[in-house]
């Protein structure tokens, strides 16, 4: 199949052994990669994008703002990035064209993904709360529409909130998120997803209402506050018309000719990437899944101080942290790097705590530790092992114990041994820590 086709479109890059793997013998015969965003992750991210985290030849952003933030922040550098607009509102608006609905007096609460779904969230069940509360007595006249995350448990939500006695209808979970637009009056939803920008292609008269957190982005910026639980770190606030109007001049833009620019764009690829950038990030991911002969056959006869560098961390060597991280800039090789020298770190030993904050500050990334639960776990037992208060545990102290919990809901037998942990280490006796940590690092490696 890689032989018959000359260009590789993907809309997401997680990084799975598969994915990885079949991208490597795309690379191997010199074929174009095109990554396709179709939402507006890095600006209402910030920059996560667990998405993107294999540099394509071509990147297509969601809107010129998109393509901006990528460019100041130098997420792809050297990769060809293009905007055509939202290439995903033209089939937006036919769909909608072919089944027009009235809106009833319906108000939909549109919930972004829990914790127990993605580690990084803060929507929990006493945080919906409030926006329940909230949104059941301002419009005490409106039927209340909920719609979960598609992967969300609805008998655990029903568990919860059917108990309070609210009135509301849940929507089935596959549910189409358009249908429920549609037939709605008013959307309340979080800054952090896309569905307010879905709801202002579809009626930009429709009613919008966000609950925030404590990420900031553009949707968080036009929001008037109305409501604030201090308690909860709950804020809701409108998103009004001059605003929804100015979101979609500038974000979700339609031209008529975007798709037929769009393939232009596609057949005039020029692969101006480094091939030994795009090579090593894609060896390094392979390394991390004990794929290791690929990067280290290719870096081993490279007579230059960076790769010599690498190599010893590759092999467990002594190895320079700051050269590191000066010789590799582009982020699709600091990706893999971070989860590989936080790796190292527990295997060696290392538990300065210079070092480790150093990791923090120019290596770690949210989506990284979201993705890789396992090493995550493993670096928060190892610092805790040697009693290390650094600026990692408090850059994600929300992640960590999301994360913590999550073990805790999938098995019982993690709730005596984190407690156990937790006794064990608040004894602060290095050697009996240490086996401990042995011990359990097993656990959590295998």
């Amino acid at each position: 199949m890689i032989e018959e086709n000359e260009i590789f479109i993907f809309f997401s890059f997680s990084p799975s052994y598969n994915l990885l793997n079949f991208i490597s013998m795309i690379r191997a015969t010199n074929k174009k990669i095109v990554m396709i965003q179709d939402t507006h992750q890095f600006s209402l991210h910030q920059g996560s994008a667990n998405s993107s985290l294999v540099k394509p030849d071509l990147f297509f952003a969601a809107s010129d703002q998109e393509e901006q933030f990528i460019s100041d922040s130098n997420l792809l550098p050297s990769c060809s990035i293009s905007s055509r607009g939202w290439l995903f509102q033209n089939e937006f608006d036919e769909y909608l064209a072919t089944k027009p609905i009235k809106p009833q007096k319906n108000i939909l609460i549109a919930f972004s993904a829990p914790a127990h779904l993605t580690i990084s969230s803060r929507e929990t069940l006493a945080k919906r709360l409030v926006v329940f509360n909230w949104v059941a007595s301002s419009f005490p006249e409106y039927k209340i529409l909920i719609k979960l995350h598609p992967h969300e448990n609805q008998d655990f939500f029903m568990s919860h909130f059917s108990k309070k006695n609210f009135k509301f209808h849940l929507l089935p979970i596959q549910s189409s998120i358009i249908s429920a637009i549609q037939i709605s009056e008013i959307i309340v939803s979080s800054n952090e997803t896309q569905i307010p920008l879905d709801v202002i292609c579809h009626d930009d008269q429709k009613q919008i209402f966000l609950y925030s957190y404590q990420k900031k982005n553009f949707l968080k910026d036009k929001t008037s506050t109305l409501f604030t639980d201090q308690i909860n770190n709950v804020e809701i606030g409108l998103l009004d018309y001059p605003s929804r109007q100015e979101i979609f001049k500038t974000y979700l833009k339609y031209d008529k000719d975007m798709h037929k620019n769009f393939l232009q764009d596609i057949y005039s690829i020029n692969q101006k990437t480094n091939r030994d950038d795009i090579l090593i990030g894609i060896y390094l991911w392979l390394f991390i899944y004990q794929k290791k002969s690929a990067i280290l056959d290719f870096i081993k006869f490279k007579k230059l101080d960076k790769y010599t560098n690498l190599y010893n961390l590759l092999l467990n060597k002594e190895f320079d942290l700051e050269l590191l991280n000066e010789s590799f800039q582009d982020q699709s090789i600091r990706d893999p790097l971070f989860i590989i020298v936080i790796r190292n770190a527990i295997s060696n030993n290392i538990s300065s705590r210079k070092y480790i904050n150093y990791v923090n500050q120019y290596f770690a990334k949210e989506y990284l530790l979201s993705f890789f639960l396992k090493d995550t776990q493993r670096f928060k037992n190892f610092l805790a092992s040697h009693n290390l208060n650094t600026n990692f545990q408090r850059d994600y102290d929300n992640l960590l114990n999301n994360l913590h919990s999550l073990y805790i809901l999938k098995s019982k037998f993690s709730a005596i041994l984190f407690s156990l942990l937790a006794i064990i280490y608040s004894l602060k006796i290095p050697w009996i820590s240490m086996i401990t940590f042995k011990i359990s690092d097993r656990i959590f490696k295998y």
